[in-house]
């Protein structure tokens, strides 16, 4: 539980025990304490778990310790979906891991392009379908932008920031990422996972009738197909410099997906690892986060894999310093012949 928020929520620690008793969430610091029996009818005696990371306040006669600094101060910073909690976010080299949101619906997060809010998608109001919201870097803030029966999903911040574009029942729309208003269709096919053109002219996507990636101009004109092999392609991310496109494929004799890149124009397909998918560019171009049973991170050839921890749909902020990039390995994971899959 993290409560870096109004004196009431409790002592800001960065990261506090807990053991909830139900899945609609945990309530303040004084509702859990004053609500948690000391025995359990069901499990018996509530337990101390080990802390994993984070600081614990036991002394009130000291100051707290300060909420994390903006992304813009120091490192960059790795947004991710847990599977266990909702939003997570950590330094890019993998320290100093937050949680910022407790239900487990929230997922696919996008970074502001400065670096201090986060769209993303959930379920937790509990309607037919998913809707977007906002907060603030450190979890505070948190706004509902969408709130119709529509199921909206897998939100894109655009690179001047005025303008978030998403999946709404399965085509790609716009809206004002301040307030959630002038909500505009783009395509209307089966489309998800849009992704925008650093100079904010494109928006490239998957199209799921068809398997393949596409891209259109921001208006919603220009329409032309990307990708044409047989197979399964999803999840396109420009590279910061706007010349390539990192995407998840799934080949015919393939079980699992794979992270490949091309060129912007849908030439010079090239495969970098085993398996994966939902590939993040780092801001510098130099590296590649994605998933695959966790969050690992690779160097842009695809030498160096590592992983980083456990999560899903991980997104990294355009601000802040860059970790060393890791050296390149002949036993990377994604160089090595897995579950089967056949090498490039």
């Amino acid at each position: 539980l993290v409560d870096h928020g109004a004196p009431q929520d409790g002592v800001p620690d960065e990261l506090s025990l807990a053991d909830p008793l139900a899945d609609d969430g945990l309530g303040s610091a004084q509702d859990y304490c004053r609500d948690t029996p000391v025995i359990g009818a069901q499990y018996g005696e509530l337990v101390l778990n080990k802390l994993v990371s984070g600081s614990i306040v036991v002394t009130g006669n000291t100051p707290p310790p300060l909420p994390p600094l903006p992304p813009a101060a120091g490192m960059s910073q790795i947004a991710i979906a847990s599977p266990a909690s909702g939003i997570r976010v950590m330094n890019a080299d993998g320290s100093g891991v937050r949680t910022l949101t407790t239900d487990t619906s929230d997922s696919n997060p996008t970074w502001s392009p400065d670096g201090t809010k986060l769209a993303f998608h959930s379920d937790r109001a509990g309607s037919s379908g998913a809707d977007i919201y906002l907060m603030s870097y450190d979890g505070s803030g948190l706004r509902r932008l969408t709130s119709d029966a529509s199921n909206d999903r897998d939100p894109a911040w655009s690179p001047d920031g005025r303008t978030i574009t998403f999946n709404r029942d399965g085509a790609i729309y716009v809206m004002n990422a301040t307030d959630g208003s002038a909500v505009t269709r783009l395509t209307d096919r089966a489309d998800a996972h849009p992704t925008w053109s650093p100079d904010g002219l494109r928006i490239a996507f998957a199209r799921w009738s068809t398997g393949h990636i596409y891209a259109v101009n921001a208006d919603g004109s220009g329409l032309t197909q990307l990708t044409s092999a047989a197979g399964f392609d999803d999840t396109p991310a420009w590279s910061p410099d706007g010349l390539k496109i990192a995407f998840q494929h799934t080949a015919p004799s393939d079980t699992i997906g794979a992270i490949y890149v091309m060129n912007a124009d849908g030439t010079g397909i090239a495969r970098l690892t085993m398996a994966g998918q939902t590939p993040a560019w780092s801001p510098d171009g130099r590296m590649i986060l994605y998933e695959y049973y966790g969050i690992w991170i690779m160097n842009a050839d695809g030498s160096g894999a590592k992983q980083m921890g456990i999560g899903f749909t991980p997104a990294w902020s355009r601000v802040g310093t860059m970790p060393t990039p890791t050296p390149a390995s002949p036993r990377a994971p994604n160089r090595l012949r897995s579950r089967g899959q056949p090498t490039d």
